[in-house]
């Protein structure tokens, strides 16, 4: 995303929507983001290239868990 980061997104959101669910996917390593960004095993991520089953159980798994609040980036 030219300009912004997922993670910046993600807190301009969460100030609109307390309590919103966040996904991150990326093409980078979970290894680059936790260096560049600060996206730790704490974030919900997705590696692409990904199968839509892959991304539906990890969606459902997202819903249904409190930890994956977007409260943390704030």
């Amino acid at each position: 995303m030219p300009g912004t980061t997922g993670r910046e997104v993600a807190k301009h959101v969460a100030a609109l929507r307390p309590g919103i669910k966040v996904l991150f996917m990326s093409g980078y390593t979970d290894e680059a983001l936790i260096h560049s960004h600060g996206i730790d095993e704490s974030f919900a991520f997705l590696q692409k290239l990904l199968t839509a089953m892959i991304l539906g159980a990890k969606i459902r798994d997202v819903l249904q868990t409190d930890s994956f609040t977007a409260h943390k980036l704030l």
